[in-house]
């Protein structure tokens, strides 16, 4: 199985609220529509605070942001065009500075199967009605947002 280093960012505005993509992605079998947090893979050699601040960059357009610790990992396995990869994500908390944002670094791929992001509370994710990644993002972040960080990085599921 194929492994891959990523980061996911726990993007909060000023507002309190985080920034959630929302994905229809043909090639993910199980759950081809979904909504996740920006983020992406790590390059080879890359250290991942500057994965962040380059998937920052391209997914958002937020150049300036104040990046803080790795609160939660995941472990998961998914299903892409048939091949089973295993994810080793860390999420990061990242201030920002305002709800602006830019999808003029897209990729092709992130053109093709990012159809939405929203701003929302943990509220209105457990509302969304549609599958979000991770599952219990919603229980998880009231924490983080009252700025309780774990001592050490929790293990988050599906």
């Amino acid at each position: 199985m194929r492994e891959r280093l990523t980061v996911r960012i726990i993007l909060i505005a000023p507002t309190g609220r985080v920034l959630l993509m929302r994905y229809e992605d043909p090639r993910i079998l199980e759950h081809p529509i979904f909504w996740c947090t920006p983020g992406g893979g790590v390059d080879p050699g890359e250290a991942l605070v500057d994965a962040v601040r380059r998937e920052l960059k391209e997914e958002t357009g937020i150049a300036d942001a104040e990046i803080g610790p790795v609160v939660w990992y995941g472990e998961p396995v998914v299903n892409i065009d048939g091949e089973r990869r295993q994810f080793r994500e860390s999420y990061f908390v990242v201030h920002c500075a305002s709800e602006t944002l830019a999808n003029d670094g897209w990729t092709d791929l992130e053109k093709s199967v990012i159809r939405d992001w929203r701003w929302v509370t943990p509220a209105e994710i457990a509302a969304i009605g549609e599958t979000v990644f991770p599952g219990a993002l919603a229980d998880l972040l009231p924490d983080i947002l009252a700025g309780r960080y774990p001592a050490e990085p929790l293990l988050v599921r599906g």
